[in-house]
């Protein structure tokens, strides 16, 4: 009846067959039934297949997709399977609109006010009314009114996107019914102040989870002592002003070890940031602990706030993460920095992805922005975390035709690989040079054989500590009950999200299934045998299980209290009661080494005090393959000076500072070989001073895993100079870095 000149075809699927693609909707009954002579155009993004749209009835594709779907219909023309007549129309409907605005503009007049009074027209005659039971319309006399919920005060009335707009005037229900005598107003609730609440509560569960951080012996744990190394001296190489900031002179005896290289930087970048408050080493760690543990409660909160756009399930499941046992472990056990800072990361890739393949994909940037925090601060989580990501996009392979989705895969891509370059292309630039035990399957214990032996038995899940590891696996009593409840529950699960339930069902299944010794490890590509540890697979089992033990509890609770609100209210505030006070666990008191009885403080003491760090004090797999095999003879009893391994020649006046070097050498026979004091590592430039002349000497790793050069000519007298600079291929990764993070930013 309006005789509207666009209709906007929607995202969704009707009958299994998307609304783009409807030819029955498009045509059928909106034309040759409802008359409709304008031209149709999606919305955003909403097109599956252009080719099959436009047969459909779709007109206009919005936003355009940068030539590539008009290059598709052009060959489906040519190769007959689109009649050009069909194009034609759908050309000569989209012209007709444009001159009958064109041919017709008339001159603008601008009034607030009668505009105002049109869009209330407009708004009115828009409105379908589905029932009256006689109430409506109301009176202005004679009849109490009540509003109840704060949107008749402060009404919702834009969406996302696009919609965002700032009104002239926007007028309530209460405004509208100003003139009756009898209106009673309730606000209910104010919808901010219950976010407010819940994020409260998301913090209050990480602070009762955060307790046994006061009392944390980091160095007593399994992995503590090296990432106080780390913090120390990284601190120690940005003061010096040394750039790449990967290598610290006073560790394994003085001969550089690169304490920075191969470990991802954010978990040791961001505990530094609160030293510039003065803060100790001990407690930035602490303190930077207690933060991973709040982020990951407010990203599994958003995470599962989209997949089910319910808030209390979002709380339930940020509750039970944040308390999850096996990241517990990880903290106040372990101590594996990297392994639990990647909680924070795993809920925003999700969300990433569930925005991109089921929403609107505006928030398809969380995809890079988890990826980049996951390789920035544990590689072996990242791996998986790939895996299951890739499983994700193989159940949703169909959306793939949407090349407005591949293209954003595609950004997000390119951004994680550029920012991240920093860090990975230094890793690989040594791993081409030589062999470094990081890098070694075989001496990090991670072949197929080596996992297999740290599979961990069923029913350890349930009860008592591992005896080997010294680890609790047990979920505890609330955990295993809530997964139980799923037997029950998962029929009466909403159908909304009940896709994603059984994904992450999926997940939990695959992952708690690698853990155990049914899996063949053995014969498992070296790829996954980097995870090193089998039961490290129970991060993504925690993951999971944390999202379906949320939707089992409030489908639990919708059951029990039968859609009566006040009693659901009620149980939802008891079960977040017990949920806190069950699966928190205050009393970590482990038995520590007794190599490591000394006190936290003490030992960061020991450290910042110390001239020189043995390797014995520290973790060696940072080490080159060569130095690694000789540790317990030449690397303990190598004195600090040049040594001469082959030819002859007389070192004199040998001075060291840090990662510079210069001596004096003379009588240098050709083809000598010199082993420099260093640590063989990428990045050291070597020169040589004589006869008024400079060159550089090109160095590489002796057989000891240190730095050498070698001589080619007889030289009487010479000057040698070692200074570390990094390679030109770091100092560009970190270049290459910058500038995709300005472009991310920018985008």
């Amino acid at each position: 009846e309006g005789k509207p000149d666009t209709v906007m075809c929607s995202y969704n699927q009707i009958n299994g067959e998307f609304a783009s693609e409807n030819h029955k909707l498009l045509t059928e009954i909106l034309r040759d039934e409802w008359g409709f002579e304008g031209y149709v155009m999606s919305d955003w993004g909403a097109v599956n297949e252009r080719v099959k749209g436009l047969a459909a009835g779709l007109d206009l594709e919005m936003p355009g997709s940068g030539g590539y779907t008009d290059k598709e219909i052009v060959e489906a023309v040519k190769n007959a399977t689109l009649d050009e007549q069909v194009l034609d129309t759908a050309v000569e409907r989209i012209l007709n609109i444009i001159f009958k605005y064109t041919d017709n503009r008339q001159p603008g007049r601008f009034d607030l006010e009668e505009d105002h009074k049109l869009a209330v027209r407009i708004a009115e005659e828009s409105m379908v009314l589905l029932k009256n039971d006689g109430i409506l319309p109301l009176k202005t006399e004679g009849q109490k009114i009540a509003f109840i919920g704060k949107f008749a005060k402060n009404p919702r009335f834009q969406g996302g996107g696009s919609s965002h707009i700032n009104s002239f005037k926007v007028e309530s229900a209460l405004d509208a019914v100003k003139e009756y005598t009898e209106v009673t107003y309730a606000q209910g609730y104010d919808v901010k102040e219950d976010k407010i609440i819940h994020y409260i509560l998301i913090a209050l569960a990480a602070i009762i989870a955060g307790i046994p951080l006061i009392n944390l012996r980091i160095y007593g744990t399994d992995d503590g002592f090296i990432h106080i190394l780390r913090i120390i001296g990284v601190d120690n190489i940005l003061k010096i002003g040394e750039f790449p900031p990967l290598i610290y002179s006073k560790y394994v005896r003085g001969f550089g070890y690169a304490i920075n290289l191969f470990y991802p930087p954010i978990v040791t970048y961001v505990p530094l940031f609160f030293r510039i408050f003065n803060i100790d080493y001990i407690n930035c760690l602490k303190i930077y602990s207690f933060i991973t543990i709040l982020i990951s409660g407010m990203t599994m909160y958003q995470l599962v706030k989209e997949i089910t756009a319910k808030r209390p399930i979002a709380l339930f499941a940020a509750i039970i993460y944040i308390f999850i046992p096996y990241r517990l472990e990880t903290i106040y056990n372990r101590f594996a920095i990297g392994e639990f800072s990647a909680y924070m990361f795993l809920p925003l890739l999700f969300l990433g992805l569930y925005n991109l393949f089921k929403k609107d994909g505006m928030k398809h940037y969380y995809i890079a922005i988890s990826a980049i925090g996951l390789i920035l601060c544990h590689q072996i989580t990242t791996e998986y975390a790939a895996i299951f990501s890739l499983i994700y996009v193989l159940l949703n392979i169909k959306q793939l035709k949407n090349k407005e989705i591949v293209k954003k895969l595609m950004i997000n891509i390119i951004f994680i690989l550029g920012i991240t370059a920093f860090f990975t292309i230094p890793i690989i630039e040594h791993k081409i040079a030589t062999d470094y035990g990081i890098l070694s399957p075989k001496i990090m214990l991670s072949e197929g054989k080596n996992v297999a032996n740290t599979t961990i038995d069923f029913k350890l899940l349930f009860t008592g500590v591992d005896e080997n590891t010294n680890i609790e696996f047990s979920l505890g009593i609330t955990l295993i009950i809530l997964i139980i409840i799923g037997i029950f529950t998962y029929k009466k699960t909403d159908e909304n999200y009940k896709q994603e339930y059984l994904l992450f069902v999926l997940i939990a299944i695959i992952s708690l299934f690698m853990t155990t010794k049914f899996f063949p490890w053995g014969i498992m590509p070296s790829v996954l045998s980097t995870l090193q540890f089998a039961w490290r697979m129970l991060a993504f089992f925690e993951f999971a299980i944390s999202i379906i033990a949320a939707i089992n509890l409030y489908t639990f609770i919708n059951i029990v209290s039968k859609d009566k609100n006040y009693l659901n209210n009620i149980l939802t505030s008891i079960t977040i009661i017990i949920l806190m006070l069950t699966m928190s666990k205050i009393n970590y008191n482990y038995k520590y080494d007794q190599q490591k009885a000394i006190d936290d403080k003490t030992y960061e003491e020991n450290i910042i005090n110390s001239k020189t760090i043995s390797h014995a004090s520290i973790n060696r797999e940072y080490l080159p393959c060569k130095a690694l095999k000789l540790q317990k003879n030449y690397l303990i009893n190598r004195e600090d000076r040049i040594y001469i391994l082959q030819g002859n020649a007389e070192v004199k006046e040998e001075n060291k500072d840090g990662l510079n070097l210069n001596a004096q050498i003379k009588n240098i026979d050709k083809d000598t070989v010199l082993e420099l004091p260093y640590i063989y590592y990428l990045g050291y430039k070597v020169s040589i001073e004589y006869n008024n002349q400079t060159k550089e000497l090109k160095n590489f790793e002796s057989d000891n895993g240190f730095v050498a050069v070698k001589i080619s000519e007889d030289i009487s007298d010479a000057k040698i100079t070692v200074k570390y600079t990094g390679t030109i291929i770091e100092k560009n990764s970190y270049a290459i870095s910058i500038i995709f993070l300005m472009g991310f930013i920018i985008y």
